[in-house]
């Protein structure tokens, strides 16, 4: 399952069209300032990309692909934390400052959901700092979503406002 998932995100990542818009395809939500919304769909799977200007930060997320109660959201995101956070030891591009986390509800008018939180260190950059890496499960209208973010904590302020905001278009 977590390898279906991981390609779901990689295709929605590489297929994403730029709308400058906070209301496209079946969801609105509100930006942040100076940040950008790209949406495609691909398949049947609607994808939705939020930047802002000038970074590489990103906050990604798609509808679900498996079938799930949304009361089982916060074990679900458990165990894909828990399955990131083990699958990534080996890597040498980053250090994770802790490894510990905890699922962390969230809800705004349409929106409810789960996110947790892993802190890291890129050890690619030549002025490291500690970024935020954060991986999250939300219904809306009944829909389930998953997503992830990754850039400073700051931003994930900014992109946990956006989650809040996220409405049905119609």
């Amino acid at each position: 399952m977590r390898r279906h998932i991981i390609k779901i995100a990689i295709l929605c990542l590489m297929q994403t069209a730029l709308a400058f818009a906070s209301e496209c395809g079946p969801l609105k939500m509100s930006l942040p300032d100076g940040w950008k919304l790209e949406y495609t769909e691909t398949n049947g799977l609607d994808c939705y990309n939020a930047t802002p200007n000038k970074t590489e930060t990103v906050c990604a997320f798609y509808k679900y692909p498996v079938p799930m109660n949304p009361g089982d959201i916060p074990a679900t995101l458990m165990k894909i934390t828990d399955g990131v956070s083990k699958g990534s030891k080996g890597y040498k591009e980053f250090t994770y400052v802790s490894e510990k986390y905890e699922v962390v509800p969230f809800a705004g008018e349409q929106c409810k959901g789960s996110y947790t939180v892993l802190k890291f260190i890129s050890n690619t950059r030549t002025n490291s700092f500690v970024e935020t890496s954060s991986l999250f499960m939300m219904t809306i209208n009944g829909q389930i979503w998953n997503g992830h973010y990754q850039g400073t904590a700051e931003q994930w302020v900014q992109a946990l406002g956006l989650l809040k905001s996220i409405k049905t278009a119609q």
